[in-house]
């Protein structure tokens, strides 16, 4: 499995959600996560509605455990350093994790350790370890992009990068 694998499912299921690009979301566009400098920002996956006023990110990520940058290790960092930014930067943005591939490429606790952090995470397989169909990634899209939003006190308040 590869991201752009991952991200193309994505984009079947905003499809079948009747969700476009550029109207209703924006693709690999950078995100601001502080005032302090205008090149404080990361490149997000998918952004609702846009990228100068987002309600939700989408970061879409895979393990690939044998690949420099692609181990459990570094994704579960990765997600969660970026989810701190975001949330200490403007605690009303909606952020949701997409982990692809299939729960044999990631060690049994990072799925979990990512959700904890995350709105809401979606994964790409099933309890049974299939993978998920693109309506029923769809369905869950849907319901994650409506989600309550958690993690609003991520760190206290008087901690703010910008």
């Amino acid at each position: 499995i590869r991201g752009n694998e991952c991200e193309q499912t994505v984009f079947r299921a905003l499809s079948i959600l009747g969700l476009k690009e550029g109207t209703d979301f924006v693709h690999t566009k950078k995100v601001a996560y502080s005032n302090h400098h205008r090149s404080d920002s990361i490149c997000e996956d998918f952004i609702f509605p846009n990228e100068n006023q987002p309600h939700t990110l989408l970061s879409v990520t895979h393990s690939h455990p044998s690949r420099p940058g692609h181990s459990n290790e570094n994704k579960t960092h990765q997600n969660i350093g970026e989810t701190w930014l975001f949330k200490t930067h403007n605690r009303n943005v909606r952020h949701i994790a997409y982990l692809g591939g299939n729960s044999q490429t990631w060690l049994n606790y990072v799925p979990d350790t990512i959700a904890l952090f995350q709105d809401y995470t979606i994964f790409e397989w099933g309890l049974g370890g299939e993978k998920k169909s693109d309506d029923e990634i769809a369905r869950e899209l849907a319901v994650a992009l409506k989600s309550p939003l958690k993690n609003n006190n991520f760190c206290p308040k008087n901690v703010n990068i910008g």
